[in-house]
């Protein structure tokens, strides 16, 4: 099945709406943009876009906004009728290279000027704020208007009130409960606050240090007010809480570059505190506190379960642009995600397209990649080896698989406790709490260690068990969509 045909049985879904009524008539991945480096409206399969970087839900009306970076302007598409049209923005003169210029300039939406905007939010009366990168500014799309809030244009950093405020190249927006503007100001290395009377203070960070915050760039926020930030220059997704303290969620950072001074990003997968990302930029709240990240430069959409676990959701690791309907396999740069409507929405800036992906998990799951082996029979957990220092899984003649129980669920950031006198394991993972017994069968001993079939693992734990015939391979999830 070609490109174009599944385009068009995608429209016939999605306007019958298969997208817009739930996530259970959803039937595969599909992609916004005709992936030419361009301008145009359309339908989502015929409009062009120059670099799209932000990407966030508007449920007043229904649709996708989208910032298109270097065509200077915000985009978005109706999820009742697919249609891409240009909300704000325009561009009379193109430079040296024919690529639109920005500029600044408040008014009539259509002949409004944004410079690089990035990221957006949708405040309760459907108000939506750009964080307009080139313009240091902070913009106000309200109706067919837009204005400027706070910034004026020159790169700085000064609190003050409205327009008086300099920052140096905004690149997210999200809004607190309290309906303040929390602003990731990426090359001052801090985060910003706008509060409802227009004053900007420093909320997180210390202008000029990023021994805090390094170039912060995505941001998410939740119900208790935690904001979720993508700190790119330090290869790290942080946690700000509600009074400014800042803490690291996940990812480590590799040797600083002594030549740049950014600490140098990799790709790994497995426990928060041992993960890699290569450059993180858009991040986003999922169903059930999960969380999302657009991990640029490894060409990838990651996530972090609340568990504390980090996977490799879509893509190689490689950039490219390779699809085909049934799975995504590669992003070339993606710079933000939201979830809408049943759908991972991602930004894939240098494909210059955005990858719609069902919220299924034989679309979003940990990806491994396993080589057969005639001995040894590896473990996966949520994309990671486990390691088996002694007692290693095997097969009996009954062809159930036994493993090491203790590895699997440490790997998964469990506590595990032995009770020699009742001969029982006590698995504690969160707030759950799950008992094996030796004499009901849930265990056996092999040289000290209990071992556990997957089925049990699957019962008992919750876990989502696959066995792998060809490769002799165990691949355990425990994300779950």
């Amino acid at each position: 099945m070609n490109r174009k045909t599944v385009s068009l049985l995608m429209v016939a879904l999605l306007l019958c709406g298969g997208l817009v009524q739930g996530t259970a008539h959803a039937v595969a991945p599909f992609v916004i943009g005709d992936e030419g480096f361009d301008f145009s409206d359309g339908l989502y399969y015929e409009a062009a876009f120059r670099s799209p970087s932000g990407i966030t839900y508007n449920p007043h009306t229904n649709s996708l906004l989208i910032s298109d970076m270097l065509n200077h302007r915000i985009r978005q598409m109706s999820l009742e009728t697919f249609e891409v049209t240009t909300l704000a923005g325009t561009s009379s003169q193109v430079d040296r290279y024919d690529f639109p210029v920005g500029g600044h300039v408040d008014g009539d939406a259509k002949e409004a000027m944004f410079n690089r905007p990035r990221g957006m939010a949708v405040a309760p009366n459907g108000v939506i704020f750009v964080a307009d990168a080139g313009n240091n500014a902070i913009r106000l799309i309200r109706g067919d208007k837009v204005y400027t809030v706070a910034g004026n244009g020159q790169s700085g950093h000064k609190d003050d009130e409205g327009m008086k405020a300099a920052f140096h190249q905004p690149t997210d927006i999200v809004i607190d409960s309290r309906g303040n503007l929390l602003v990731s100001d990426t090359l001052n290395h801090v985060i910003r606050k706008i509060d409802q009377e227009g004053n900007v203070t420093t909320y997180a960070g210390e202008p000029g240090n990023p021994g805090i915050l390094f170039e912060p760039r995505g941001l998410a926020i939740d119900e208790q007010n935690q904001l979720y930030v993508a700190d790119s220059g330090s290869q790290q997704i942080k946690v700000v809480d509600a009074a400014g303290n800042v803490s690291v969620l996940a990812g480590r950072p590799g040797q600083k570059d002594a030549d740049t001074g950014y600490w140098m990003g990799a790709y790994a997968n497995g426990r928060a505190e041992d993960a890699r990302f290569n450059f993180p930029q858009g991040i986003a709240l999922g169903p059930g506190g999960f969380l999302f990240v657009a991990d640029s430069r490894n060409h990838s959409v990651r996530g972090i379960s609340p568990q504390g676990r980090v996977y490799t959701l879509a893509g190689t690791g490689a950039s490219g642009k390779d699809w085909d309907e049934g799975f995504i396999t590669a992003f070339d740069g993606p710079s933000g995600l939201t979830f809408a409507s049943g759908y991972y929405f991602v930004a894939d800036y240098w494909n210059n397209r955005i990858v719609a992906i069902p919220a299924f998990s034989e679309y979003l799951r940990p990806l491994v990649g396993i080589s057969p082996s005639a001995e040894a029979i590896p473990v996966y957990v949520d994309g990671s080896e486990v390691i088996f220092p002694d007692v290693k899984p095997f097969m009996p003649e009954d062809h159930r698989v036994r493993v090491p129980l203790r590895f699997i669920a440490e790997e998964l950031g469990a506590d595990v406790a032995w009770e020699g006198d009742h001969r029982t394991v006590t698995v504690k993972m969160g707030d759950r709490r799950v008992t094996l017994s030796e004499e009901e069968g849930d265990l056996s001993l092999l040289e000290g260690r209990s071992m556990v079939t997957l089925r049990t693992l699957a019962d008992k734990l919750g876990l989502s068990i696959e066995w792998w015939e060809d490769r002799r391979a165990v691949v355990i999830q425990s994300i779950i969509h």
